[in-house]
C-alpha cells in the first residue's frame, strides 16, 4: 500500500458509519467495507491521494474530481470510504509464495505473483480488505487473481465511464473487482456497471448449479503462455493439465455440459498487416490516452509521455531497474486514427468462427473456459470482451470442488502437491 488515510481519519469515518448504522441507515452490501483501490482511481480530492500508475513522477500530482465510479462505490459504504494502493517501485510479493519472487523469474513464472493489480491481489489474499478495484487491459486484474487464489471479473471494456480513471489503451482497458468470494464480487461489480449509461442489473440469486450451463473449454496443450512469459515447467505443466481436466469432469458430474475442445483462434493468428493486432492497436493509443490525462491534471510535474521518458532518463535510480522501451515505441509511434480504426474493425472480425462470440453463438455457450496461464486474457482484449477467474479449490487429498456459490469452495486454493518452492493450484478463466 502506498497511500492509507491517517488513524484519526478512519476512526473518524468509521465513528461517523457506525452512527448511521445505528440509526438503521444501512447503505448496502459493503457499508463501512475497507476496499483497495488501484492508483489508477481519482479518488475523494479531500482524502488527497494521488492516482500514481505507480511512478514517482506522479506521486505529487493532483486531479481534478474524483472518478464516478469510486464515488458510486462509496456511496454504497459511506462518504470518504477507506481507500489503499498499490506499491511504487517495489516488488509486491505473493502470501501464497514462500520466500517470494526470486530473481530471474519469467514475467508471469510460477514465484511472481501477477500484473499491474498485484499489489490489491495480494492486499485482498493477505487479508488487509475483503475486496478491492483495479483495472485491466489484458491480464492486469485476472492474472493476479489467479495467483492470489481470488475471484476476479473484468468488465466489458468501453462501458464503465472513464472520467477519473488512468487508462492508457481505452479499446482494451476496463475497471474490474476481485474478492474472496462469488458473493462479493457479484455485489461489488454490480456496483461498478451502475455506473453505465445504462444500468445493468443482475441476478438477485446466484445460480447453486451447473445444470443449466454449457460451457466451452479450449485445450490447454495449444493454450500456453509464450516461452518469454512463462518458463516451462514439465511437472507443473503436467499438473495444471491434469487439474484443468478434473475440473471440466466434475462440471459435469454436476449437470453442466462441457464442449471439449472447442475451436477458438489462438491470439497468435490474430494478425494487422503481418503484425501483432494487439501491439499495433495498444502502442498506437498509449501516447495520446496518457497526454490527454495528464492535461487533465490540475497540478503536475510532468504533462505528457515525452515528458514521463525525461523524468525517467533523469531519475533512473526510480524506475526499480526498469526500462522504458514500451514507452520510447508508444511515443515514436507514427499510427495514425485512419489505420487505428481500421485495425480495431480487423481485429474485431478477423477471427471469423473461430472467434468468441461465433463460439459462443454457433455451439450454444454461456461461457468459454481456459486456464489463466494462458493468453486468454488476449483474446478477450481484442474481442473487447469481459474476463472472470475463479478458484479451483481442492480439498487434501486433491479431490476438486467447484459448487458455483456455496461457500466451501470460496476458500484460499491450497497448494499443489509439489516439492518445488511456492506453486499452486492455479484458477480457470471464463468469458
Amino acid at each position: 500500500m502506498i497511500d492509507v488515510l491517517p488513524k484519526s481519519k478512519l476512526i473518524q469515518i468509521a465513528e461517523e458509519l457506525d452512527a448511521e448504522r445505528a440509526n438503521t441507515n444501512l447503505r448496502g452490501l459493503f457499508y463501512g467495507a475497507p476496499i483497495i483501490v488501484k492508483d489508477i482511481f481519482n479518488t475523494d480530492l479531500d482524502l488527497e491521494m494521488a492516482a500514481t500508475l505507480g511512478s514517482y513522477v506522479l506521486r505529487d500530482a493532483k486531479h481534478s474530481k474524483e472518478a464516478l465510479l469510486i464515488q458510486r462505490v462509496a456511496s454504497y459504504k459511506g462518504e470518504n470510504a477507506v481507500g489503499g494502493l498499490s506499491a511504487i517501485g517495489s516488488q509486491c510479493q505473493s502470501p501464497y509464495i514462500r520466500g517470494g519472487v526470486i530473481r530471474g523469474d519469467s514475467a508471469l513464472g510460477h514465484f511472481n505473483p501477477g500484473g499491474s493489480s498485484t499489489g490489491f491481489a495480494a492486499g485482498v489474499a493477505a487479508g488487509y480488505s475483503p475486496l478491492a478495484i483495479g483495472g485491466e487491459a489484458d491480464g492486469s486484474i485476472n492474472t493476479p487473481a489467479n495467483k492470489a487464489a481470488l475471484f476476479a471479473l473484468k468488465c466489458t471494456p468501453q462501458k464503465i465511464p472513464s472520467d477519473g480513471i488512468f487508462l492508457i489503451t481505452p479499446t482494451f482497458e476496463s475497471p474490474g473487482g476481485m474478492a474472496k468470494t462469488v458473493q462479493d464480487l457479484a455485489g461489488l461489480i454490480e456496483i461498478l456497471i451502475s455506473t453505465t449509461d445504462t444500468p445493468l442489473q443482475l441476478p438477485k440469486q446466484l445460480p447453486t448449479t451447473w445444470s443449466n450451463f454449457t460451457l466451452g473449454s479450449v485445450d490447454p496443450n495449444i493454450w500456453q503462455l509464450p516461452l518469454i512469459l512463462l518458463t516451462p515447467d514439465e511437472e507443473y505443466s503436467r499438473q495444471m493439465i491434469s487439474s484443468y481436466e478434473a475440473a471440466i469432469e466434475k462440471i459435469k458430474s454436476l449437470g453442466g455440459h462441457v464442449q471439449y475442445p472447442i475451436p477458438l483462434v489462438h491470439p497468435s493468428k490474430l494478425k494487422y498487416k503481418g503484425k501483432s493486432g494487439y501491439l499495433t492497436i495498444l502502442l498506437g493509443e498509449i501516447r495520446d490516452s496518457v497526454n490527454r490525462t495528464l492535461e487533465a491534471f490540475t497540478s503536475a510535474p510532468v504533462r505528457s509521455l515525452a515528458d514521463i521518458i525525461e523524468f525517467n532518463k533523469d531519475h533512473a535510480e526510480l524506475q526499480a531497474g526498469l526500462d522504458q522501451t514500451c514507452h520510447i515505441q508508444a511515443q515514436e509511434d507514427s499510427t495514425s486514427q485512419q489505420v487505428l480504426e481500421e485495425a480495431r474493425r480487423e481485429m474485431k472480425k478477423k477471427p471469423g468462427k473461430g472467434g468468441i462470440d461465433s463460439v459462443l453463438s454457433e455451439l450454444r455457450l454461456d461461457a468459454i473456459m481456459a486456464p489463466m496461464d494462458s493468453p486468454i486474457s488476449t483474446v478477450a482484449a481484442l474481442a473487447v470482451s469481459k474476463l472472470t477467474s475463479f478458484a479451483r479449490v481442492t480439498d487434501r487429498d486433491g479431490a476438486s470442488k467447484l459448487p458455483l456459490s456455496k461457500r466451501t469452495a470460496l476458500q484460499p486454493l491450497p497448494r499443489c502437491k509439489s516439492s518445488r518452492r511456492g506453486k499452486v493450484a492455479r484458477d480457470h478463466a471464463c468469458l
